[in-house]
């Protein structure tokens, strides 16, 4: 890899600070100032800039219990962000490669995002190519959803939503999905695919409202007991070889 390249994919500097740090003499290699940031870095160097060791960073690939009130935006000037609640947990978690990654401001990617007003799973990552393969609907990833409804769900309304229903702007029903009725209030949807407030819009279509939403599972993935709002955990090499 390019030194420059390297510098930029671990730390805050862009190629064009980093190359002025290297001109005033601030980018060190094997105890070396280093001006020429087009060569290829040599293996098992210690580079530093501005005197700061420059670590590789891990790609990150977290599962993130998403509370009420945040937005999956990485920039929100009204509400609290994902990032912002899940800096504040590896903080006070004392975790370094994610604080390594985040102040090196990669480019963390939340998979599958939810509404304001939803809570439950969300997938965190800086692999660009394993969210596209979660999130593609090539690969028809299901996605569970715990739903507080209106009233109770109807014997049709069941079949209709397994069928597939025709959403108010669309000429194309959705795809087939899979319901539980677990009480008067409550049921589970399995969706295999994503569109715009899918959730709220199919159950209109069948003349019942949304009240509460919570997603459970994302693939096989499941949030467990183990995670409260604003947790996060890694996951493990399984989980992610399991997309």
């Amino acid at each position: 890899m390019r030194l420059d390249k390297f510098i930029a994919n671990n730390t805050a500097f862009s190629r064009k600070e980093a190359k002025r740090a290297a001109k005033n003499g601030e980018v060190i290699v094997n105890g070396q100032p280093v001006k020429d940031l087009s060569q290829s870095l040599p293996a098992n160097a210690q580079v530093s800039v501005f005197g700061q060791a420059v670590l590789a960073i891990e790609d990150q690939y977290l599962m993130f219990y998403k509370p009420l009130d945040v937005v999956c935006s990485t920039d929100d000037g009204y509400h609290a962000t994902v990032i912002n609640v899940l800096t504040e947990a590896a903080l006070a978690a004392g975790d370094e490669p994610l604080l390594a990654a985040l102040d090196a401001d990669i480019n963390l990617q939340v998979v599958g995002r939810l509404d304001i007003d939803t809570t439950g799973l969300l997938l965190i990552t800086s692999d660009g190519q394993w969210n596209h393969r979660v999130t593609s609907p090539n690969h028809s990833c299901g996605k569970t959803y715990r739903v507080t409804i209106a009233e109770p769900l109807t014997e049709t309304a069941k079949t209709q939503l397994e069928q597939g229903v025709l959403l108010d702007d669309s000429v194309k029903p959705t795809k087939p999905a899979e319901v539980t009725i677990i009480d008067e209030q409550h049921i589970l949807l399995t969706l295999f695919e994503g569109r715009y407030h899918q959730v709220k819009r199919m159950l209109a279509a069948v003349g019942n409202a949304v009240v509460g939403l919570h997603r459970e599972r994302i693939g096989e993935l499941h949030l467990g007991e183990d995670l409260q709002p604003g947790d996060y955990r890694t996951l493990t090499a399984h989980e992610i070889a399991s997309f």
